[in-house]
């Protein structure tokens, strides 16, 4: 909330940008009027933006360093998982495409893997899943395009059989689609 010698201050500094150099007709009155709730609104909003973080934190009871500190040992516990095992290059659509496994999978929890796709022209798209070649019970996930290759976070089935593989589907730049599936590495 804005306090009132903001408020004063605004009404002072508003007028001096609408007044005339006559006495103020009504209309000129309004506009000034309009100007003063307008320019309040305003410091009022960017006040309310800038205060938001602050609040955010407040509310958990959390300070800017306990929460760095609470992101930093997530992380830390996300790297324990890290995982950079190579599971093999094949060709895809007529793409040598390789998969890393970023990290070791579970029956619900999630999956990373870096991918390259070697071609002509890149792919249009990268789509992959952890189960079986039909997908039933997984959720198809699209790698995201990276400085480096692609990368796919996927979640895993809650219930994933002894037979479940991470499956990519390669949309290349033109021609029919690919599939192939790679071992995945488990907890």
């Amino acid at each position: 909330m804005i306090s009132r010698s903001a408020q004063s201050q605004l009404r002072i500094a508003a007028p001096a940008a609408v007044e005339s150099t006559t006495h103020p007709k009504k209309g000129e009155r309004n506009m000034r009027h309009a100007a003063n709730r307008t320019l309040v609104a305003l410091a009022a909003a960017t006040g309310l933006i800038l205060l938001a973080p602050a609040a955010g934190r407040a509310q958990t009871g959390e300070t800017a360093a306990e929460h760095a500190a609470h992101a930093g040992k997530a992380e830390a516990a996300h790297e324990g998982e890290s995982l950079k095992a190579d599971l093999g290059t094949t060709e895809i659509a007529g793409l040598k495409v390789r998969v890393t496994q970023g990290m070791l999978v579970a029956a619900g929890g999630e999956g990373a893997f870096d991918l390259t796709a070697e071609g002509t022209k890149p792919p249009k798209a990268i789509r992959g899943w952890v189960g079986t070649a039909d997908a039933k019970g997984s959720l198809k996930a699209r790698a995201e395009k990276g400085e480096a290759g692609w990368h796919l976070h996927l979640e895993v089935p809650k219930t994933l059989g002894a037979d479940a593989m991470l499956w990519i589907d390669v949309e290349p730049a033109a021609g029919p689609k690919g599939r192939a599936s790679f071992a995945v590495k488990r907890k």
